[in-house]
């Protein structure tokens, strides 16, 4: 699927002051006053942002396809668990190294498309089928838009970003391959959660309420 390139145009506004006093009179400048952290606000649409980033709430309407989805993310993290002690046992280890440089002459990036994986066929239940043959849906539920594409493709050029400078300083430094590809991980771990659930990266953090099972590696059946 091609990816939609939203490109936001930033306007800026320039605040103009009028009126000018009579010839006769002398006006003294007077300063703006400071700025007052309580009369700070967030919109309701930041807010709104901040909390959807920051958690994951797979087909919200469909316990069964939450729970296909959160079981899946379980089974990614079992993995990703098993990697992490791979690499952590021999971290020199020429393969490693390989597919490390291999990944960073590609900057980095999840794949084709950038990586979001798309529900095709396992989030799709009884109770949302007809809803999915409409609209097409990442693999957490959350429908494919202008404005979701545009999220996914900036989210992960921070993170390629990250990975690429992670990379570079740490070779410079002459970190085993293993370590760097922990270092990496990480990296995807501390990514917003609304981006994980679309890239299938899961935390711990993930199954906190709904899965501890995962949190230790193992995968419930």
């Amino acid at each position: 699927m091609s990816t939609v390139n939203i490109i936001t145009a930033m306007r800026s506004s320039i605040l103009a002051t009028a009126g000018k006093s009579a010839a006769s009179q002398t006006v003294a400048a007077q300063p703006e006053p400071a700025a007052n952290d309580s009369s700070a606000t967030i919109s309701q649409a930041a807010k709104d942002l901040v909390a959807k980033e920051n958690k994951i709430v797979p087909y919200s309407d469909d316990p069964r396809a939450a729970a296909r989805f959160m079981q899946h993310m379980a089974e990614g993290f079992a993995g990703k668990n098993q990697a992490r002690a791979q690499y952590a046992s021999d971290p020199n280890n020429s393969l490693y190294a390989k597919f490390l440089d291999e990944a960073a002459s590609k900057n980095f990036s999840p794949g084709t498309g950038n990586g979001a994986g798309i529900d095709l066929s396992w989030g799709k239940t009884s109770a949302n089928l007809s809803k999915m043959e409409d609209v097409i849906h990442y693999t957490g539920g959350e429908p494919v838009t202008a404005e979701s594409q545009a999220y996914q493709q900036k989210q992960v050029h921070s993170y390629m970003n990250a990975a690429t400078q992670l990379y570079t300083s740490e070779k410079a430094k002459g970190t085993p391959a293993g370590e760097i590809w922990i270092k990496i991980m990480d990296i995807q771990e501390q990514q917003p959660a609304r981006f994980r659930a679309m890239m299938g990266w899961p935390t711990a953090a993930d199954f906190a309420s709904s899965q501890p099972d995962a949190a230790s590696g193992s995968v419930k059946s």
